[in-house]
């Protein structure tokens, strides 16, 4: 799928319709390590809603690729709690020693659930 394909996906993230969020999260999901940039970056965009976020952040923790860690890393640090919570178990999925300071330091976050998990 080309870029501008995957961008697609990423903007029906924030779609109103169940059947179409799940379907874009099943195709970025199978597109693996090829979607992660293009996840990354949308991630990072300012005007990504809250829940489109927090797909993106579970996108990522389901492809597994250290290519993402470091987006996730930064997820740590979001203002919305269930995003931190998913980039938490996220890293989990991922593994490696490079998630293991950044989720060390969650450990002392302001919510009970993003501590606790």
């Amino acid at each position: 799928m080309s870029a501008d394909g995957i961008d697609v996906q990423i903007k029906l993230l924030a779609s109103e319709s169940e059947a179409e969020r799940q379907a874009a999260l099943d195709t970025l999901k199978a597109m693996g390590v090829d979607a992660v940039d293009a996840l990354a970056a949308g991630l990072q965009s300012p005007t990504q809603s809250t829940q489109t976020r927090q797909l993106i952040v579970w996108v990522l923790g389901e492809i597994e690729e250290m290519a993402g860690a470091d987006a996730l890393v930064q997820a740590l640090h979001d203002p919305d709690d269930k995003v931190r919570v998913l980039a938490i178990t996220a890293l989990g999925n991922i593994g490696g020693e490079a998630a293991a300071a950044p989720l060390a330091t969650m450990l002392e976050d302001t919510d009970e659930t993003v501590r606790r998990e």
